[in-house]
């Protein structure tokens, strides 16, 4: 299996497969104090398989720190099935997250795993706000 892509966003829904998102693409968030929770973001992702890979899968959503700290894991079931003859499988991930707390400053890391392998992974970073001086 391999991602086609993957990103976060201020919001996202899938559609009867086509993906809607507002505010994609960011990788900063400007944190005034700490902890800070952000009120709402979506993890996005479409992952393309094989016709071998067909079947069902555990899948999680990890949030790492920069030391590699889990502060979130979601696991659950996925399957994974042909829609088509001669047509890879595909499906897409929209994954909410409300009221999340980043502890800290630094770097983060949002992972889809499935079935223990890494498909892909979104780097995040919470920073001061820039200095209007």
């Amino acid at each position: 299996m391999h991602h086609e892509f993957a990103f976060v966003c201020d919001y996202a829904d899938d559609c009867g497969g086509k993906i809607t998102a507002i505010g994609l693409g960011f990788d900063r968030i400007y944190a005034q104090h700490l902890p800070y929770i952000h009120p709402l973001f979506f993890f996005v992702a479409k992952v393309r398989a094989t016709p071998a890979e067909v079947g069902e899968k555990e899948a999680n959503i990890l949030v790492l720190n920069e030391d590699g700290k889990k502060l979130f894991d979601a696991r659950g079931p996925l399957s994974v099935a042909m829609f088509e003859k001669g047509t890879a499988p595909s499906f897409q991930i929209v994954f909410r997250f409300e009221g999340f707390c980043f502890p800290d400053y630094g770097d983060y890391s949002l992972h889809l795993v499935l079935s223990g392998n890494e498909i892909c992974s979104v780097p995040i970073r919470v920073v001061s706000p820039p200095s209007t001086a």
